[in-house]
């Protein structure tokens, strides 16, 4: 399999709205499509936003992909008052 084959899937989340990233690899994990690989992007509101449920649910998705590799990439958005 060539890295060109593999389908990559942005995931945006934040927490909170963990159940609906477990639903959504859920499905993609189920997929006839194999290759796939999960790009998961959770947005911060603030810097004390804890991100340990949604890195638990990675760390249990992670091995269900062929690619192995599900990525966690962080955003933290500052917003002026």
């Amino acid at each position: 399999m060539r890295k060109n084959d593999f389908i990559s899937v942005i995931i945006r989340t934040m927490p909170g709205r963990e159940k609906f990233l477990d639903k959504c690899l859920f499905i993609l994990s189920g997929q006839v499509y194999e290759y796939i690989e999960p790009i998961v992007v959770v947005q911060k509101l603030n810097e004390k936003d804890s991100l340990e449920n949604i890195e638990s649910i990675i760390t249990f998705w992670k091995k269900k992909f062929i690619i192995n590799n599900l990525c966690l990439l962080k955003h933290i958005i500052n917003i002026l008052k």
